[in-house]
């Protein structure tokens, strides 16, 4: 018995139709390399913190039988401050799941999410500097 698991999806950008599917067909106990995607949760309690979680490395490239690799990798972020990053190292461990991706690449970051006032701060100091030049 074999089973398929979806590689990848390709779109066409304007119409959205689907022009490439990549399916790996494999054996439930075969070893495989394939990425899967990192998928947090808890990200609407970051925004209520005017914080914003910019995911560096969205897929996370594993090798195992196929039967055992995950979905996708789930952490639960509401919990972060600003600065914080998540770590591959981080992520839960499945015994026979071996994480292909070096342990110190980082896939999110928390930020502080900038304010117009801010920004309009800023246009008004360099619009100011540029006058009195």
């Amino acid at each position: 018995v074999y089973t398929g698991v979806l590689k990848e999806v390709k779109t066409d950008p304007v119409r959205g139709d689907i022009q490439h599917l990549q399916i790996q067909v494999a054996a439930a106990n075969e070893e495989v390399t394939m990425e899967v995607p990192f998928v947090p949760t808890g990200r609407s309690a970051l925004e209520n913190r005017k914080l914003f979680l910019q995911i560096d490395l969205p897929h996370i490239k594993v090798k195992g039988p196929l039967s055992d690799i995950p979905e996708k990798y789930t952490m639960d972020v509401s919990g972060l401050q600003a600065g914080d990053v998540i770590l591959v190292k981080d992520l839960e461990k499945i015994p026979s799941v071996v994480i292909e991706t070096p342990e110190d690449h980082v896939i999110a970051s928390v930020l502080v999410l900038g304010t117009e006032d801010t920004v309009d701060t800023e246009d008004t100091k360099t619009e100011d500097t540029e006058a009195a030049e």
